[in-house]
């Protein structure tokens, strides 16, 4: 067969647009600064403080680039700092093997600030992957990201932070995912796993925590906390989701600290909660009374055992519990505290309300308004228990249809008025 020859001018094509992505990472790949070479020793016992600093700050200069940490352990005695001026900054911190060690009491690890006053500038990426922090039970924090807007899509993934008072802080922030991680608190009272704070007038949330392990071991220690604090006009603390979770030791913790400050859209799903103080509480969630704007929390298929309630909210609107088991509980499975348009169904409950003398599994207490419990089964409740399914007097127009138990009074309703009307109770089952 002929071959036919080509005739004319070759010109180099560029890449098309849909392989931009490996123009990228040829970039990143020569953009890489290894610690060692800026002076790191790695042996655990010499300060690479400055050695590693002085690494980030040359890396963050170049733009896009990856700091590498080869495997050792670096001894830091003060902190790490990333700084973020503009959407094309991006930070890789890359360490199979390295440990990160804190030297010194009440230090910051790694502290994550941005350079623009702009307070909604998103400001590139940062990812840190594959590195230990060990907080030594000298530092109070190991990871800091802390900034008056937002990173743009960054994570921490499979990074072990051991030790440190509080694990990641995420102060006025969006867009973190922190995924394959393991967090273990020291026994220090207040310790926490991972907190979310807002507090500047500005929004925090948008971010993820999946598979991820973390142990709190102190009786006051929280595994994942949620605050927002008013400052002027108020605070919002939204969009966070936790899923496929084991929380052992402490469980999550949300409130709003006065009437301007609101959570809204947190889901909490397919997690299990271990809680090993019986005083304690699986997942408690705080408004503020006479102001309703937080709740549109969804908590779905989470297993929550040992505590002294396992769900307890308290001024909320449209709170959602679907699924999941609530084992072993002092007092209630489930209150739900002058909550408005919430919900519960098709939880189940075992060995709930061991010891409380009054009231049931499930609640319904104070005022409150269109709260459902549906299709919920009960079993092995308490022996002091008055019955399963309490409603308060001041509930307005609650539905509490289709439960089913095998002990007890199934519903004690102390809502006056006319059935279908004022309440609607039936298809419950003893």
């Amino acid at each position: 067969m002929a071959l036919t020859p080509i005739t004319g001018e070759m010109q180099a094509q560029p890449l098309n647009d849909n392989f931009s992505f490996l123009n990228q990472r040829i970039t990143d790949a020569l953009s890489s600064y290894n610690v060692k070479d800026y002076g790191a020793i790695g042996d655990g016992i010499t300060d690479d403080s400055v050695a590693i600093q002085s690494c980030i700050d040359v890396a963050e200069a170049s733009g896009r680039c990856t700091v590498i940490f080869p495997a050792a352990d670096y001894l830091i005695n003060t902190v790490l700092t990333i700084h973020h001026g503009g959407n094309d900054v991006g930070t890789i911190f890359y360490g199979p093997g390295a440990k990160l060690i804190a030297g010194t009491v009440g230090m910051t690890m790694l502290d994550i600030v941005k350079t623009s006053a702009d307070n909604y500038q998103y400001m590139g990426t940062t990812h840190i992957k594959e590195l230990f922090f060990e907080g030594n039970s000298k530092a109070s924090i190991g990871i800091n990201i802390n900034e008056l807007g937002g990173f743009y899509k960054s994570t921490i993934d499979n990074v072990s932070i051991h030790n440190c008072t509080v694990g990641i802080k995420i102060s006025d922030s969006r867009l973190w995912n922190i995924k394959n991680t393991d967090i273990y608190s020291p026994d220090i009272s207040g310790s926490i796993g991972i907190q979310f704070v807002s507090i500047k007038d500005a929004f925090c949330g948008d971010c993820w925590v999946g598979k991820c392990q973390i142990v709190t071991h102190a009786t006051t220690g929280k595994a994942i906390y949620g605050l927002t604090t008013k400052v002027s006009t108020g605070s919002t603390l939204n969009g966070i989701h936790i899923n496929n979770c084991v929380l052992y030791g402490n469980g999550i913790y949300i409130s709003s600290s006065d009437a301007l400050s609101t959570f809204r859209d947190w889901w909490i799903s397919d997690c299990a909660i271990e809680v090993r103080d019986i005083t304690n509480v699986a997942i408690n969630l705080i408004g503020v009374a006479a102001t309703p704007g937080s709740g549109a929390v969804f908590i779905s298929n989470v297993w929550a055992n040992g505590h002294n309630t396992g769900i307890l909210a308290t001024n909320l609107d449209a709170l959602t519990i679907n699924g999941g088991k609530i084992n072993s509980t002092n007092y209630q499975a489930v209150n739900l505290d002058a909550c408005r348009e919430s919900s519960i169904t098709s939880l189940k409950c075992y060995d709930c309300n061991k010891t409380n003398n009054g009231g049931g599994v499930l609640m319904l207490t104070n005022v409150g308004y269109r709260n459902k419990i549906i299709g919920n089964s009960i079993y092995n409740v308490g022996t002091n228990t008055l019955c399963i399914i309490y409603i308060h007097a001041s509930q307005v127009k609650p539905i509490v249809t289709n439960n089913t138990t095998d002990a007890g009074t199934c519903v004690t309703n102390n809502v006056a008025g006319v059935e279908g009307t004022d309440f609607i109770v039936a298809g419950n089952l003893s």
